[in-house]
């Protein structure tokens, strides 16, 4: 079971490269389907809660409540006043939240949306400070033959989806230290196994075949990750805009930027169309709509992966640099690899940060960014139709100007030299190179994607 002691040495080092091993099926992940239907009709209600000598409620109690009171109020607030409650909506599944270690549970707790259908007993309720308006309930869990069924499924990783029903997250007591985090990987992993997985047309299934294996033609051409390094940029400025005609602007710079990166790229397989819109697609997106549903709760703490995304970026870059950071480092059923990973700082890490903006800004205009992701469509597309929506007129050689020379505190030319450097990294294999570590075990190369979905949280350099 991995523990939060590399994942607080994430979080300081700035939420460095998201994404870098999100151990991906080629289909987008879903929930795993493991239980029969019978599972939910384990017991009938009782008056009270039975004896289970399994479970440690009063060690875990104090250790558990903190991160459900900050679930229930990002539910409360979901479920209420959120504009994108139809988008998500959190009474869509039990949350069940199990405290232990390497496939054991020490305790387990449930939050029972109304119309819950759960049939277990529900007597031992756990009063928390946030009671949502609704009716949903947490409660300790008092079913050990369900509880070993979910827990089971959940296996070595630390989250699944169950049954089509549950949202099922198996961690040590470290790991619910941090509330903040733990509350957004909750909600993160929450969309995609419910709504993206299941209502939400992926634009190219095939994504994933290229997450351990970006092909070294990947379009790394100075203009290109220049582009990504200018994105970031207007990302950090979006951060700090309220002003329509400014937002506009740089929805009109990212256009430009989408399009140009697909001119530009000659790879083989069209790596931009391929692999690099579609995870925008699956991450970016799905960041999005978790900031916006929590970056106002009381238990959130500034994000500088998604408020400071050319601080980070940049950072990571000129890290990997002096490092000379080419691969991964991970452990499988197998044992312990490293493999090389070309360009997964400017590949990867993009849709937690870049990818957050994408969607936001169009977002903050008033254009329905989640009704065209679940029609399928990229994130390119969806800005030709803002585009196209709202007659703007396009110089793309006039924007792609003040991309470069325009943007405050922003120098080309540096940042030119910055990419022919990081580039240089892939090109003598042969060299003495490190590697990132990615600590806790999968599955398979080829396993249940999100167990690593942002593996910034769990990274180590050496």
């Amino acid at each position: 079971m991995n523990t939060l002691k590399t994942y607080i040495k994430a979080i300081t080092l700035l939420f460095l490269f998201a994404g870098i091993l999100f151990s991906c099926q080629k289909d987008k992940p879903g929930p795993v389907d493991t239980a029969k239907d019978d599972d939910k009709q384990v017991e009938k209600p009782a008056k009270e809660a039975p004896k289970d000598p399994d479970m440690d409620f009063v060690s875990m109690d104090p250790k558990a409540i903190p991160v459900l009171n900050a679930y229930l109020e990002a539910y409360q607030y979901a479920v209420t006043e959120w504009k994108h409650k139809e988008n998500y909506d959190l009474r869509d599944f039990i949350f069940f939240l199990s405290v232990g270690d390497s496939g054991k549970s020490k305790a387990a707790y449930l939050v029972l949306p109304p119309q819950h259908g759960y049939k277990g007993n529900i007597s031992d309720v756990v009063q928390t400070e946030i009671k949502p308006a609704d009716g949903a309930i947490t409660v300790r869990m008092h079913d050990p033959e369900l509880r070993k069924k979910i827990v089971d499924a959940i296996g070595q990783g630390w989250y699944t989806g169950y049954n089509n029903r549950f949202l099922a997250f198996n961690v040590s007591e470290q790991e619910l230290s941090n509330v903040g985090i733990m509350t957004d990987i909750i909600i993160h992993e929450g969309f995609h196994i419910f709504p993206q997985s299941k209502e939400y047309k992926d634009p190219n299934p095939a994504w994933g075949a290229y997450r351990f294996n970006v092909p070294k033609d990947y379009p790394h051409d100075a203009e290109s990750f220049g582009l990504m390094f200018a994105g970031h940029k207007i990302a950090e400025l979006a951060v700090q805009s309220t002003d329509r005609s400014q937002l506009r602007e740089y929805a009109i710079m990212f256009h430009v930027i989408l399009q140009r990166l697909k001119a530009n790229d000659t790879s083989k397989e069209k790596l931009i169309e391929n692999y690099f819109i579609p995870f925008q697609w699956v991450e970016g997106s799905t960041s999005y709509i978790t900031h916006n549903l929590i970056k106002d709760r009381n238990f959130y703490k500034p994000n500088n992966q998604v408020l400071k995304p050319f601080e980070t970026f940049s950072t990571a870059i000129k890290k990997a640099i002096d490092e000379k950071i080419t691969g991964v480092t991970f452990s499988t059923s197998a044992g312990v690899q490293t493999q090389e990973a070309p360009y997964l700082d400017v590949v990867d890490s993009s849709a937690y940060m870049l990818g957050v903006w994408f969607y936001a800004v169009l977002d903050l205009l008033g254009h329905d960014v989640f009704r065209a992701s679940k029609a399928g469509k990229g994130i390119d597309a969806i800005y030709e139709d803002y585009i196209a929506q709202n007659n703007v007129k396009v110089d793309e050689e006039a924007v792609l100007e003040s991309i470069k020379t325009g943007l405050p505190d922003f120098d080309w030319e540096a940042v030119t030299e910055t990419v022919r450097e990081y580039v240089k990294l892939w090109d003598n294999p042969d060299s003495a190179t490190s590697s990132y570590t990615i600590h806790g075990k999968l599955r398979s190369k080829s396993g249940h994607a999100h167990m690593f979905c942002q593996p910034n949280r769990w990274l180590d350099r050496h």
